[in-house]
Order: structure tokens, then sequence, then C-alpha cells
């Protein structure tokens, strides 16, 4: 099994098309690549919703996940998602808040993932879910302790 995981998000591994033509086998496959996701996620992307959670809650093997964003979508059901996903998951997520963002990735202990779209876009227009090595996602930790430093918490 381990092996398949480190196949999965190994530094070779194509990028995924996310093509709306086919999106529910794009929706599947980038599901599959969260599903392998573990240990201490940073999360990064401007525009959130309720339904960035259905992929987070996914990365069951985390142990922590950190959520920045610019811009929170329907407040009110992200807020009541937020808090099943805590209740139910047991995971410490923390969602914060600033500006200047553009990107969107999620930095784990062996990589990064780059999102070409929301993540809850996922299937709605052409992008591309890319894996970067260690080395940048390591880089990019700092950019995003410095921004998650000074961002408001989303209470």
């Amino acid at each position: 099994m381990q092996k398949g995981e480190d196949e999965v998000l190994a530094i070779d591994t194509q990028p995924v098309f996310v093509d709306p033509e086919n999106a529910l086998s794009s929706i599947r496959k980038v599901e599959g690549i969260f599903e392998l996701l573990k240990g201490d996620l940073l999360v990064c992307d401007t525009y959130v919703d309720h339904k960035t959670f259905d992929y987070l809650a996914l990365a069951h093997k985390a142990t922590s996940i950190k959520l920045l964003t610019e811009n929170v979508q329907n407040e009110t059901r992200f807020r009541r998602d937020l808090a099943a996903f805590t209740k139910q998951y047991k995971i410490p997520i923390e969602v914060r808040q600033t500006t200047g963002l553009h990107d969107r990735y999620v930095i784990y202990p062996s990589g990064m993932l780059l999102f070409g779209s929301s993540i809850k876009d996922i299937g709605k227009k052409q992008s591309l879910v890319v894996r970067l090595p260690t080395s940048f996602g390591t880089e990019m930790a700092k950019a995003f302790g410095r921004k998650w430093n000074a961002a408001t918490k989303f209470v």
C-alpha cells in the first residue's frame, strides 16, 4: 500500500488535467490525491466555501490543517461545515483570513500541490493539479507562515 501511495505522490507524477467535459473523472482523481495526504497540511485558497470541506474531509490521515484564505463565500454554511468537520474528524483545523493571496496550494510534509482553480471549484473549469517537490513546499511554507502569522482568525 505504501508503495502505491508513494507512486501517486511521487515527483514524476504527471499533472492531473481537470477537464470539465469529464468533470466526475477529474473530481475522482483529485479526491484520490487528497485521500493520500498525511501529516500537517497548509492549505492556501483565495476563495473557499462549504464545499472546500468535502476535499479536506478526504485527508483523514492529516494531523492538522491550517486553511488560509482571503474570501469565505456563504459564511453561514461555511461555519456550519467547519463545526461539523471539527466534531466528526477530530483533526485540528484553523481558518484564517488575509489579503494579497493569489495561488491555491496544499503543502504537506513530502511536497506541495499547486491547483489551477479553487479547490471548491474543481471540475467547473479547465485547470491542472501539479505536484511539486518538497523543496518548493519548504520555501512556500515560509511564505505561508508569514501570511498566517499576520492573518485574522476566522471565527
